[in-house]
């Protein structure tokens, strides 16, 4: 497992090939966010933030500053991510992992 490198992060955060894929990754986990039907247990008021948060991410994606943010967020702290920040499927469940506290306020839990 890779060791805590804030150099590493800051270097893959902004490069292009990864800012790409971190990206696709974000816009089809607002989709699927968007799209998806309330889970049985989870609560009104938490479907509706991700749903919120998912239509403020797609647009936010597109703003350098903030997906430069958002890629440190997501390889950092950098020994959970390591060197499957490369494997696309680690990047998915990543983003998911991370993507309730993506937002300005905090996501309820279920």
């Amino acid at each position: 497992m890779a060791t805590l490198n804030y150099s590493t992060a800051w270097t893959k955060a902004n490069d292009g090939a990864f800012r790409n894929r971190l990206r696709v990754a974000l816009t089809r986990h607002c989709q699927y966010q968007i799209q998806r039907d309330q889970g049985g247990s989870e609560s009104s008021q938490r479907y509706a933030g991700l749903q919120d948060l998912a239509r403020v991410v797609l647009v936010q994606v597109r703003q350098a500053d903030w997906l430069t943010s958002a890629a440190l967020y997501v390889v950092l702290p950098w020994n959970v991510i390591g060197d499957t920040v490369d494997d696309d499927e680690a990047l998915d469940g990543r983003v998911a992992e991370v993507f309730p506290q993506l937002g300005s306020t905090p996501i309820v839990s279920p």
